[in-house]
């Protein structure tokens, strides 16, 4: 979803100490880069690699610890955690529907979003207009309020843009889910909640933390970005993202860095995570056939997989 929500430059973080509002930039442009819970928690749990039948499905890529195997009565349902901008989640997903065949594919989009990434998706709606110059600026200051989530959707919108002129591909992973679930005859399904929905819910929380003084105390920041340096201050070059993404492609990064924010900016954890989680689930529940390949972010697939029966009986295989 967001690679980066309030600075500029997605590798341009300050170095410790950091103040509480720095520290959650931070959080968020990791957190938020696979774009970005109830009852009981089910944790990844791919195949152990000593289990003889893991080891016998090797080629199968339901054994890939991005994969998580659920089901909800009679249905299968292989949920795919990715980075938005890889590549390899890109050849994951694809490797997937070829395995499984399903009868549905969902994925983490909405209808203007799948009508701007998938060729036969509908015509997408008018742009909105130029949004205020500096919007970054003007959160940091504490005048979200006065955005439009219009205006904040551009913002995004734009860096993913940045992003693609560097030689990455943001949404190659739903291009490749569509191109797939084509190829096996398989129905697609989005899955997420209205983009303008999400964009006005993210400004209510972002004004709702400002208003409340709770991003100017100070605190340190998530042990991850220290543990692999990336706090360091750095150009936004391919090598520098890439590296960023390297370390956001493992599930467990991930939830260290949503559960940062669910502590630290529980509103803005909701608005982009908890809220789209429990809509996405809603999707899945209803979706029809047998057989399900659903595609998601990585931060995402806590929260998803909590509404389902863990099978771990699959053994790599649906």
């Amino acid at each position: 979803m967001l690679l980066l929500l309030l600075t500029p430059c997605a590798l341009q973080l300050p170095p410790p100490p950091l103040t509480r509002r720095e520290a959650l930039r931070t959080a968020l442009a990791g957190a938020a880069l696979p774009f970005c819970a109830p009852s009981h928690r089910a944790s990844a749990s791919p195949c152990p690699a000593a289990s003889p039948l893991c080891r016998a499905a090797a080629a199968s890529p339901l054994c890939d610890p991005a994969v998580s195997l659920l089901r909800d009565g009679e249905r299968r349902i292989a949920l795919v955690g990715t980075a938005h901008i890889s590549a390899d989640s890109a050849d994951l997903v694809r490797r997937v529907i070829r395995y499984t065949r399903p009868d549905a594919v969902m994925l983490e989009l909405d209808a203007a979003r799948a009508s701007r990434l998938l060729p036969r998706a509908a015509a997408p709606p008018p742009p909105p207009p130029p949004p205020p110059r500096g919007v970054a600026a003007r959160v940091l200051r504490g005048e979200a309020g006065e955005l439009s989530a219009e205006a904040i959707g551009e913002g995004l919108a734009s860096l993913y843009r940045s992003l693609d002129s560097l030689g990455f591909q943001s949404g190659s992973e739903f291009v490749a889910a569509a191109e797939e679930a084509e190829r096996v005859g398989a129905a697609v399904v989005l899955g997420d909640r209205d983009v303008r929905v999400t964009l006005r819910r993210l400004r209510d929380a972002l004004g709702e933390l400002l208003a409340s003084g709770a991003l100017t105390r100070e605190l340190p920041p998530p042990p991850l970005f220290a543990e692999q340096g990336l706090l360091e201050e750095s150009e936004m070059t391919y090598e520098n993202v890439k590296r960023s993404i390297e370390v956001l492609k493992e599930r467990e990064n991930v939830r260290a860095l949503t559960g940062y924010m669910r502590a630290e900016a529980n509103p803005l954890y909701e608005a982009l995570i908890g809220e789209r989680d429990a809509y996405m689930a809603r999707t899945l529940l209803n979706a029809q056939g047998r057989t399900i390949v659903a595609v998601v972010g990585l931060a995402h697939m806590d929260g998803i997989e909590s509404y389902f029966t863990k099978d771990t009986s699959l053994a790599c295989s649906l």
